[in-house]
């Protein structure tokens, strides 16, 4: 990745965690799916979604743009509760 990629990528906002949560909710998604869709293990993504760990580079830049995505697909929506995997 070129410096300025990196630049743009390390600055790319994401939600707060209760924010990624709330997207992912409302989308219907389970932890597992947006890892299988970031292409991630499911515990890295816990970790993003958490706020206890931040995705850098090419991670970072895809996880915004899902979120978007999705909140976007979703405006308005409450969600169906999905069975969540806890650890």
């Amino acid at each position: 990745m070129a410096l300025i990629d990196e630049a743009r990528a390390a600055m790319t906002p994401l939600p707060d965690p209760q924010g990624r949560r709330r997207i992912r909710l409302a989308a219907c998604v389970t932890q597992a799916g947006m890892a299988r869709e970031l292409r991630v293990h499911r515990q890295t993504f816990l970790g993003w979604e958490k706020g206890t760990v931040s995705p850098v580079g090419d991670n970072r830049v895809r996880y915004a743009q899902l979120l978007a995505e999705l909140e976007q697909a979703t405006a308005g929506a409450t969600g169906v509760p999905v069975e969540e995997e806890t650890q």
